[in-house]
């Protein structure tokens, strides 16, 4: 595999993600492993931060991110597993 075909791997799965959280890409960069839980069919995603809470004190419900099996180029889940 190329190199530019490598990064295009990763660009569509950050953007499939952003896409789906309906987030700014300065709160998909900062998701690590600890903000990501499964329930049920769906992977939740608590930012830790935002923008009208910087210091992250106000506990957020998770952003649910569900598969889309009828479409695999736009799926996020399957995004996150090529990486």
């Amino acid at each position: 595999m190329r190199m530019a075909e490598k990064e295009m791997v990763f660009a569509h799965s950050f953007l499939t993600t952003q896409w789906n959280l309906m987030c700014r890409s300065s709160n998909t960069v900062g998701i690590m492993y600890r903000h990501i839980e499964w329930r049920g069919n769906a992977m939740c995603v608590v930012f830790a931060h935002m923008k009208n809470d910087q210091a992250g004190e106000r506990r957020r419900d998770p952003r649910h991110i569900y598969a889309n099996p009828l479409q695999p180029d736009v799926c996020p889940i399957l995004g996150l597993a090529v990486l």
